[in-house]
């Protein structure tokens, strides 16, 4: 039962550092993955990374706020890869 609650918190800390990370849609997106902090943790980057293609292709048609995009995109990346290294490990 102990190790049941510390994995139940453990997966709570690791969705509330999630929120910080990325926006509070793509959050609500995976909502239904709460219960899986690594599955929700795949499932933003995966998302992310489709949001960083369209960014690289805004810049491509030389979209003036294409560089803030990407730079969003890829600190968000950086973070979830981060948090997914972190839960992988535990």
């Amino acid at each position: 039962m102990e190790n049941l609650n510390a994995n139940y918190s453990l997966n709570n800390e690791i969705n509330q550092i999630l929120f910080f990370i990325v926006d509070k849609n793509l959050y609500a997106q995976t909502e239904n993955l709460e219960d899986n902090a690594l599955a929700r943790i795949q499932k933003c980057i995966q998302i992310t990374k489709n949001e960083y293609s369209h960014a690289i292709s805004l810049q491509a048609e030389c979209v003036p706020d294409a560089k803030r995009l990407i730079a969003q995109t890829q600190k968000k990346l950086d973070g979830l890869k981060s948090l997914s290294t972190i839960a992988q490990a535990t």
